[in-house]
């Protein structure tokens, strides 16, 4: 529901068309600090804890990739007071968000295709790999970019560039695949983070598709696009907060409780089958005996009709 009245907002703004800025100085980065850093961080955090327990490949891939956006959604907002700030900003979140979105892509791959692997036989080591090499892409577009060396993603008054589309584009495809694919695997497993997670991520895609169309970085469809984007880190830390409660709840290790998420859905899923089989059971008798039970009663009706007639 919350989808489709952004994307209702996102397209009548668009149809609008209206050439209006709203952009106080630090109203974008404090909001940015809180939703697109804060809470990317504590999920990537959550992951790091779960890969090191378990040492799945998804979840260092879904840590990773939440970092980057946190890492983008931290410095990109603090550079749009400056000269050219609009195009920084846009530049450094959405090349964030991109490696975001492609690393999360690949991880509900890997979960598709091969669940359990395991390739790792250093966790600490690769985790810290893994995540040095995020921060290095991070760090390095902010230098290229506020050095000018990366052709613009935007234009004030025009729109996205040629590069700028491109990337959201591929952005937002990505998220969209990552959040059906995600809901799929809800689906099978009944675990609500992997629910709130998808929908954070479906809000993500919706919100960047207002960031593409928006002519002028703080105009009104841009902070639609903003807001949904918010609205998406909510729902992910929605579903991370409900994995720790689990945890907290049953005094498992988190290993243990991302297991037990998976494993009493598994036993729901048998009961119902158990549940569905005595059904059908029950009905086959009742079938099978129907007959002689409307035999009888065509009998007795039959008797008193000859009674009443002697």
């Amino acid at each position: 529901m919350l989808v489709a009245c952004l994307v209702t907002l996102i397209a009548t703004l668009y149809v609008a068309d209206l050439q209006v800025t709203f952009e106080p100085h630090l109203l974008l980065p404090i909001l940015n600090s809180i939703f697109l850093a804060a809470i990317p961080y504590f999920s990537s955090f959550t992951a790091a804890r779960l890969f090191l327990s378990v040492g799945r490949v998804p979840l260092l891939l879904v840590g990773s990739g939440m970092l980057a956006l946190g890492g983008g959604g931290l410095l990109s907002g603090w550079f749009i007071g400056d000269a050219g700030g609009p195009n920084i900003t846009i530049t450094i979140y959405n090349s964030s968000a991109l490696l975001c979105s492609i690393l999360l892509l690949f991880g509900e791959i890997t979960i598709s295709v091969a669940p359990a692997w395991n390739p790792f036989s250093n966790r600490v080591r690769s985790l810290l790999t893994m995540y040095l090499c995020v921060f290095v892409f991070v760090g390095g577009v902010v230098y290229l970019d506020t050095s000018g060396l990366i052709a613009s993603f935007i234009v004030q008054g025009k729109g996205p560039t040629l590069l700028g589309r491109s990337v959201l584009i591929l952005t937002i495809i990505s998220f969209g695949l990552s959040a059906v694919l995600s809901l799929k695997h809800y689906y099978k497993s009944g675990t609500q983070l992997l629910r709130w997670y998808s929908t954070g991520l479906l809000l993500l895609a919706t919100g960047l598709t207002g960031v593409l169309l928006q002519k002028i970085v703080g105009s009104p469809i841009g902070w639609v696009g903003r807001s949904s984007q918010y609205a998406g880190a909510v729902c992910i830390l929605i579903g991370v907060l409900s994995f720790w409660r689990t945890k907290i709840s049953t005094g498992l290790s988190l290993g243990e409780t991302l297991a037990e998420l998976s494993q009493k859905r598994i036993s729901e899923l048998e009961q119902i089958n158990a549940d569905l089989k005595q059904l059908t059971q029950e009905m086959n008798i009742i079938l099978e005996y129907a007959p002689i039970g409307i035999h009888l009663s065509i009998s007795d009706t039959s008797a008193k009709q000859l009674i009443l007639l002697t």
